[in-house]
């Protein structure tokens, strides 16, 4: 199929506006997290990544025959399927990206089943409590997706998962944001240029026969020799 210039052009600036207003639609929330306890942060960030990882596998279901059953998914399992397994599987976002989302819910995981955690969680204390290698284990996790999208401060992001704990979390959580709402405008403008594309096609095909004078059955094996000609 063939897709005019014009509308090329126009579906690639929707695609861009709709990313930019996917994005936008979560600035109240992402503004309110910097009010929130270390607890609130944690429990509200792993919610959010969770929302949105649902909503990009339900983007892409089609692909997946599952239905409505990816909602009821768990987030991450080491048993059965996952949320994070059918991402990983269908290579819908980047390993480092899946590593970040999986090392906060291990922290919400504490964090939700420790009723003491509420009021008593505090990142520069868990960070604390970490060995040498948990500790190196804990800055990978969480600066890899930041370091491979900008190699040339990955050292910074890789000491701030430490030191500024808060920001790299926020920091990497919009990464996620942005690509998974990238997928998402970016699947849905494709399925509308095929769409356009088909009428695009139609138009050219009829106004290609209507110049040629050929009957349909004569125009189709020298239409694309000479379509160039005929737009």
């Amino acid at each position: 199929m063939f897709l005019r210039l014009e509308n090329a052009e126009r579906l690639a600036r929707w695609t861009v506006e709709e990313i930019q207003r996917s994005i936008a639609k979560h600035k109240e929330f992402l503004d309110s997290l910097e009010r929130d306890s270390d607890w609130a942060f944690t429990i509200k960030v792993h919610a959010f990544l969770e929302a949105l990882v649902t909503s990009l596998i339900g983007t892409h279901s089609g692909n997946f025959s599952l239905g409505s059953s990816v909602s009821r998914l768990p987030m991450s399992s080491s048993e059965g399927l996952s949320k994070l397994e059918l991402v990983k599987a269908n290579k819908l976002m980047r390993p480092e990206q899946i590593g970040f989302i999986k090392k906060i819910g291990e922290i919400r995981n504490r964090l939700a089943h420790d009723v003491d955690m509420i009021e008593g969680f505090k990142f520069q204390d868990h960070i604390a409590s970490l060995d040498k290698n948990q500790l190196g284990q804990w800055k990978l996790c969480l600066s890899r997706s930041l370091s491979t999208r900008d190699e040339g401060d990955a050292e910074d992001y890789f000491n701030l998962a430490e030191s500024e704990p808060r920001y790299i979390i926020s920091a990497g959580l919009l990464d996620v944001l942005c690509l998974i709402e990238g997928s998402k405008a970016e699947f849905l403008a494709h399925s509308k240029a095929e769409e356009v594309a088909k009428v695009d096609t139609l138009e050219i095909l009829e106004s290609y026969q209507a110049k040629s004078g050929l009957k349909s059955e004569e125009y189709s094996y020298t239409f694309s020799i000479e379509l160039d000609d005929t737009i």
